[in-house]
């Protein structure tokens, strides 16, 4: 068949009023442009075992390099067809919300071969699953915090199983997605910092949940420890040794900060230790 191409353009005259008399409404044509290129016509349908029309899919024509060139969406059968397309080789492919896009397909477009392709699309099973996103900053700053770990586990009766985990990055986002409708707890955590929860979160069909959350400074954080083991002169352990913890204070005497005693295995531990340079006492009293 051969296309039908315009050969004069559209014109329109000057708007005529008839008041029971004859108007004489002359038009001059101007002579089309010649049509070249060849033509690109089709259908998207969907791969059920009864294929049906997609209505609204995009379908573009991308070049050899993969640059997008042209598109338009289909109607109510699922049909598109492009016109006046230069000569050469293309990739037709399609796409519409809930599909998975298609597969490029190599065409050849002339003058003298219209292309004629159908284009099936595949159903999305991740189009029902949903997404956790946000931010996370500084309390009191504002601060956006990056390499916070994201976690988004299951508790079921004190079990806990681990659905899903991330890190934020330079400017605090982050980005759980493909996941199953339910109820979750989402639990952010990074050095330096209290961490924030876990919160309860619902993730619903198909939809984003936004949770930004902002983080505590831990003012504790940037303490040390100072641990050990206290034995005896055969190299045994003692347990309930005194140990004390004492500051050097450069004179005659040192400040005892902290005390403990040693448990079974003769280990002690001091904890939130500050900044500073210390000494660690320790003896054993009692009756003989």
């Amino acid at each position: 068949m051969v296309p039908i191409e315009d050969i004069y353009k559209l014109e329109a005259s000057s708007p005529v009023e008839i008041e029971g008399n004859e108007a004489d409404v002359n038009l001059q044509l101007e002579k089309a442009e010649e049509q070249t290129g060849g033509t690109v016509t089709g259908f998207v349908m969907d791969d059920d075992t009864v294929p049906a029309p997609i209505q609204g899919a995009t379908v573009k024509i991308f070049s050899e390099a993969g640059l997008p060139l042209y598109h338009m969406s289909t109607n109510s059968l699922g049909e598109f067809a492009f016109i006046n397309i230069p000569e050469g080789t293309y990739y037709l492919s399609a796409s519409k919300d809930g599909y998975i896009m298609a597969a490029g397909i190599e065409i050849t477009v002339s003058e003298s071969a219209p292309v004629v392709k159908v284009i099936t699309l595949t159903e999305d099973a991740k189009q029902n699953q949903g997404t956790i996103y946000g931010t996370v900053t500084e309390s009191g700053t504002g601060t956006p915090l990056e390499d916070v770990v994201v976690t988004l586990f299951v508790e079921d009766n004190g079990s806990y199983e681990l659905i899903s985990t991330t890190v934020t990055i330079d400017d605090g986002e982050y980005v759980l997605e493909n996941i199953d409708p339910d109820t979750y707890q989402l639990l952010f955590s990074k050095s330096g910092y209290h961490a924030f929860g876990p919160i309860t979160v619902e993730v619903t069909t198909g939809l984003s949940l936004e949770e930004s959350v902002a983080l505590d400074v831990d003012p504790l954080a940037a303490t040390g420890t100072i641990s050990g083991t206290i034995v005896d002169d055969e190299l045994n352990p003692i347990e309930g040794a005194f140990v004390g913890l004492y500051t050097v204070s450069g004179g005659a005497s040192d400040t005892l900060v902290a005390i403990t005693y040693t448990n079974e295995e003769g280990r002690y531990l001091f904890g939130n230790v500050a900044d500073g340079e210390y000494i660690v006492k320790a003896k054993v009293s009692g009756t003989t």
